[in-house]
């Protein structure tokens, strides 16, 4: 005992043991000489004057759990020391409880993370301040040559305003990819952990990025997926940034021709899935060279990586980097001169499909729309219910306007955190009326607005963007996407939550770096085609509140009181050949239909739409009627016999 008491002793680390009272009875003068008094001392008064770890060492004797902490001793001369500090609670043979505590000196290694950090945040904050300088000009680029293009001017002269104003949209961008990937270089970033639909996600990339791939004459298509791709847990902001760089830079090297996206299982475990995604472009022009180096370099932050401002290529290492923090991998495939394809590997956890209380279940870890308040707009009454359900779920307050007017009125008279607005309202659209929240001073000019349109193909986002849309959102659209488009808009940075990997993960992430890049299989021929009788309908599209049988029966209610009046309204519109009223009405018709899976309803009103904007095909409109009216019919019926079995139950 002697021995160990001499070694404690000279040792040149703080070392002390306290019984269960929180005394000293045993110190070395290494430890006292942080509190500038001798061991001597301090064991025959048996406690320190100021001592802030004594409640907590008496806490760690309690529980009888081993803690290391990290200790900082700020002497009186202003210099500080940093230690790693190990507490082991420990019983002697008499039954006497007591605290071993011993410290390392770590101050020159803590020193050194402290001036990187610093040097870090130095360099962050410069670049952006260098965004913040220059946005203010190129906003004006931005908007002057907008307004140019509504005047009276040539072809030509309009080539050349939409090439000035790519430009302006590509420098806007530049900044904010290169503290991205500054940021991504350092370590200084979070993913999210939230429960997510792959497919969604993919077809949401994808449409968003409809008009600018128009422009350039690019098709984008999803290939066909998986049957059974699961629900993964997962950062779909991050999958969906990937998507939409590697589609962008696709687009800048390729001319007319397809781009397309596919998903596939890899691997499967019991927690883990390893999804394989690809972006695969048909007619490159522009030299590999350049792109095959960016894939052959690492983009581990070693700090030697050499680093250029070009922005498409700091897309791609934004992408590159994105995949390899998640334990994934990216590589590029050249399958001809002109057929290149991007691929990379991402483990999910999978969420395990379980619902006990039989309550919709609320993603874990998404919580970002907790306490919003929010404006809806929207004139249609199941869209009312099934977005004022879902945003509740996820426990935000909505207030409903019923047309572009009364949205206006009610953004007048107090803020929001965001307003959803339908486009197609009657009185006033959802156009005019977010253009004039935007002109008048009001509680929510500068208040994120997200348009609501059932037009996918055909969305003009350069209107949108003058109009003062923040974002926009199809309909019908998947719960994932609701979420994603709110969230997106009102989250900062600061909110986000770290994902923690398991050792399930860390091990699959071992297993994809050491394996070559797999064969891949065109996605035309991934799967054999299976045919299946269509469902009558779906309410899977509805996410959670799909399992809530309150409000699956309130929609089925809905349903059966409005749309036969609806139907009504549109064979006597087409009867008197009153064009505008049958496209309202078919447009409505075809959210109502759409939002609960009645693809033949949906599809046929979707046509009828687009027969009267075009004013052509009206011999057409009594076959599609027919097949609303019969669809229509089934449904009804279904529900009604549903409804009526749940009162006699």
């Amino acid at each position: 005992m002697e021995f160990i008491r001499q070694l404690v002793e000279i040792s040149p680390n703080p070392i002390y043991v306290r019984d269960e009272l929180g005394k000293f009875v045993l110190m070395n003068d290494a430890y006292a000489q942080l509190h500038q008094q001798s061991a001597s001392y301090i064991l025959n008064k048996g406690f320190l004057d100021s001592d802030y770890s004594y409640e907590s060492d008496l806490e760690i004797i309690k529980s009888n759990n081993q803690v290391t902490i990290e200790d900082l001793f700020e002497q009186e001369n202003g210099q500080q020391i940093w230690f790693n500090t190990t507490k082991k609670p420990f019983t002697s043979p008499d039954g006497a409880r007591f605290l071993l505590s011993t410290s390392n000196d770590i101050t020159t290694f803590k020193k050194s993370i402290l001036e990187k950090q610093e040097a870090n945040q130095i360099k962050l904050q410069f670049v952006n301040n260098l965004k913040e300088e220059f946005k203010a000009d190129i906003n004006t680029i931005v908007g002057l040559t907008r307004l140019l293009k509504k005047g009276f001017i040539s072809v030509e002269q309009e080539d050349y305003l939409r090439l000035i104003q790519s430009i302006a949209d590509n420098l806007l961008d530049a900044p904010d990819h290169v503290l991205e990937f500054t940021k991504l270089q350092t370590g200084d970033i979070v993913f999210k952990a939230t429960t997510f639909d792959i497919a969604s996600i993919l077809h949401y990339s994808t449409s968003a990025l409809v008009t600018k791939t128009e422009d350039h004459k690019i098709e984008v298509q999803i290939g066909e997926l998986p049957n059974q791709l699961p629900l993964v847990q997962g950062d779909p902001y991050r999958l969906n940034q990937i998507f939409t760089n590697l589609i962008s830079y696709s687009v800048k090297h390729a001319s007319k021709g397809q781009i397309s996206v596919g998903a596939r299982i890899q691997a499967k475990l019991v927690k883990i899935v390893n999804v394989e995604f690809s972006v695969r472009v048909n007619n490159w022009n522009s030299n590999s060279d350049k792109l095959e180096s960016i894939f052959a370099s690492s983009t581990k932050p070693d700090g030697n990586e050499h680093f250029t401002f070009d922005n498409l290529d700091v897309r791609l290492k934004i992408c590159k980097k994105i995949v390899e923090l998640q334990g994934g991998k990216m590589w590029l495939k050249t399958i001809s001169n002109q057929e290149k394809e991007f691929s990379f590997i991402i483990p999910f956890p999978i969420k395990e499909e379980k619902n006990e209380s039989g309550k919709p279940e609320i993603p874990e870890n998404s919580d970002e729309l907790k306490g919003l308040h929010i404006l809806l707009a929207e004139d249609n009454p199941a869209n009312q219910l099934l977005v004022i359900s879902q945003l509740k779920y996820w426990e935000a307050q909505v207030e409903v306007a019923q047309d572009g007017v009364e949205a206006c009125e009610k953004a007048r008279a107090k803020p929001y955190d965001l307003i959803l607005m339908d486009i197609d309202m009657p009185h006033m659209n959802g156009i005019e009326a977010t253009a004039t929240i935007r002109k008048e001073s009001n509680p929510n000019q500068n208040t994120p607005i997200i348009a609501f349109t059932a037009n996918a193909s055909k969305i003009d986002v350069n209107r949108y963007k003058e109009s003062g849309f923040s974002d926009y959102l199809f309909k019908p659209y998947p719960e994932a996407n609701l979420y994603l488009t709110v969230a997106r808009n009102v989250i900062t940075q600061g909110e986000e939550n770290l994902v923690k990997g398991s050792a399930e993960s860390n091990l699959l992430s071992s297993t994809i770096h050491n394996q070559e890049p797999p064969t891949i299989t065109p996605l035309e021929s991934a799967l054999e085609p299976i045919t299946l009788e269509p469902a009558l309908y779906d309410f899977s599209g509805l996410g959670n509140l799909a399992e809530d049988a309150n409000f699956v029966r309130k929609m089925q209610q809905l349903f059966i009181d409005l749309v036969p009046s609806q139907l009504e309204k549109l064979s006597f519109s087409i009867s008197q050949e009153d064009w505008s009223t049958v496209a309202h009405i078919a447009h409505s018709l075809k959210s109502t239909y759409g939002n609960i899976g009645i693809k033949g309803a949906a599809q046929a009103a979707t046509k009828m739409e687009e027969i009267c904007n075009k004013r052509n095909n009206f011999s057409d409109l009594d076959n599609l009627l027919k097949i609303v009216n019969s669809t229509t019919d089934k449904v009804i019926a279904v529900f009604q016999e549903q409804l009526h079995s749940t009162i006699n139950s």
